[in-house]
């Protein structure tokens, strides 16, 4: 682990940036068939149940669903943010299965055997920019030969990569649960030998470990997965049927629940996967510049949240305000700051080279979506009503003067617009939420290289991902959300406001 990424965790835990930084990145939706609800919800498997449970983070039940006998009984789940299904992995004999949140089964399963293994006790799917491999962590039988390995496999049961679990810890002979994490892609480990967590490098370096033995609280900690709202730890813990929410630094209970809470009949939880809300970029950098982009800030403009300029990207500040902090990668280019611009929140020197790959990855899947409503271009007063649930809207092109473009929902609502071309929002034109609905809840993603206009005295709400194109927002306008930017930001005369 880079030097600075723990710079940058120390300071996620007081400013709450880079924790939910990474939830935004994981802005990834696969297929709207999963994206019903704004809320994080947890999945826990139980190998007495046989049953895989959707839960709140509370431990209210949403859905279960049985897994089949033949299929051997359920060890771990986790979630594959890119499309929206789960993995979970059975005993005897140790079988990767990929299903869908309603218990369809995807695809053969991938026998743990043909990477080598007698016994598959966790798996953990690592999105890293747009890899897509299996974390697998072995627990054989003891007597068996195997020692216990943790292996990074591609879908097809390839191995890319090894390491013993005594590459951390020599005492580590029975690893349970593993998952990775979504801030800086290291993986955490949970043994019930030792009854420690471990966080290690992706090469099996150890980083820190979370001893638990002397809390009585616990007894067999079983599975593990990472928060990607704040960065704590879930566990399950089948001796005391209970689920666990940690501090990752200290390993202290911050909340627990019985498995009762969710099925009575619960005695054994095993795995546990959390599952991020959909639209995640909430208390993200409100602006951020890369690929090659430049920012001008000028004539006054204000931006009420945090900036960050990436790899090869560049700032000219002129005149305005910055009232968060400026992160600045070590391989930015030029970063031109008139006194004229205070950052009231300081500069800080970070890499945010994961944070763009997952911005990108985030766009590019968000395009993908098939869309719920279609339009060809939105250039008069337009309300469009959603459902309680993720709204994907295609759209050629929005150009908008002097109009109202209104989005109808509740606190469950979630609008994504996929715009072929370019959108311009002049002339005093507003977009207007009703409903409950946020900016947090609203995503325009413009698909080409078309430019995105906020001017003349207009109000837009959202967050706009501009991948190819550039933007400006200028004349005495106002943004509510937050902008990503990969060619050319100008913000003029005008102020951004950070989503709360």
């Amino acid at each position: 682990m880079k030097k600075i990424s723990g710079l940058l965790l120390e300071r996620s835990v007081t400013k709450g940036f880079f924790y939910l930084v990474a939830a935004a990145c994981w802005l990834v939706f696969g297929s709207a068939t999963y994206a019903q609800t704004m809320q994080p919800r947890l999945w826990i498997t139980d190998d007495f149940t046989r049953s895989a449970y959707e839960v709140t983070l509370n431990g209210e039940l949403l859905s279960s669903f049985p897994i089949e006998t033949t299929l051997g009984a359920p060890s771990e789940i986790d979630f594959n943010r890119r499309d929206g299904t789960l993995w979970i992995v059975s005993e005897n004999p140790g079988r990767l299965i990929n299903f869908s949140t309603t218990g369809d089964q995807l695809g053969e399963p991938i026998l743990a055997a043909s990477f080598g293994t007698k016994g598959t006790e966790g798996v953990a799917v690592a999105i890293d920019g747009f890899a897509d491999v299996l974390w697998v962590v072995d627990d054989p039988v003891p007597g068996s030969g195997p020692t216990p390995t943790v292996f990074e496999v591609e879908k097809n049961g390839t191995v890319v990569s090894r390491f013993a679990t005594a590459k951390y810890d020599p005492a580590s002979i029975s690893p349970q649960g593993i998952a990775i994490d979504p801030f800086d892609g290291t993986l955490w480990i949970v043994d019930n030998s030792t009854d420690t967590i471990y966080n290690i490098e992706r090469t099996g370096e150890l980083i820190q470990s979370l001893p638990l033995g002397a809390d009585t609280s616990f007894d067999n900690l079983q599975g593990i997965t990472v928060s990607t709202s704040d960065g704590s730890l879930w566990v399950s813990d089948r001796g005391s049927d209970r689920i666990y929410n940690l501090s990752r630094t200290t390993g202290a209970e911050i909340f627990s629940f019985s498995t009762s809470s969710y099925d009575p009949a619960s005695e054994n939880a095993t795995g546990i996967a959390y599952q991020p809300s959909v639209t995640g970029i909430v208390e993200m950098v409100s602006v951020l510049a890369f690929n090659k982009a430049k920012f001008k800030l000028e004539k006054g403009a204000i931006i009420n949240g945090d900036v960050g300029i990436a790899e090869n990207s560049e700032a000219d500040l002129k005149d305005g305000e910055i009232t968060g902090t400026l992160f600045i990668d070590p391989d930015a280019k030029k970063i031109k700051l008139d006194k004229k611009v205070p950052i009231l929140g300081g500069s800080v020197m970070a890499d945010l080279s994961r944070m763009v790959a997952h911005v990108v990855q985030a766009a590019k899947m968000t395009g993908d979506l098939k869309p719920t409503q279609e339009f060809g271009e939105i250039k008069e007063s337009t309300t469009i009503f959603g459902d309680s649930g993720l709204n994907v809207i295609q759209v050629k092109k929005i150009k908008l003067k002097d109009n109202t473009l209104t989005l109808v929902g509740d606190a469950q609502s979630e609008f994504v617009f996929n715009v072929t071309s370019e959108m311009a929002i002049e002339k005093g034109s507003v977009i207007v939420l009703q409903g409950g609905v946020t900016p947090n809840q609203v995503i325009f993603n413009l698909l080409g290289k078309d430019k995105l206009k906020i001017k003349d005295d207009s109000i837009a709400r959202g967050t706009f991902l501009v991948l190819d194109g550039e933007a400006e927002i200028e004349k005495n306008s106002l943004i509510e959300g937050a902008i990503f930017v990969g060619k050319e930001l100008k913000i003029s005369d005008s102020e951004l406001v950070g989503a709360q």
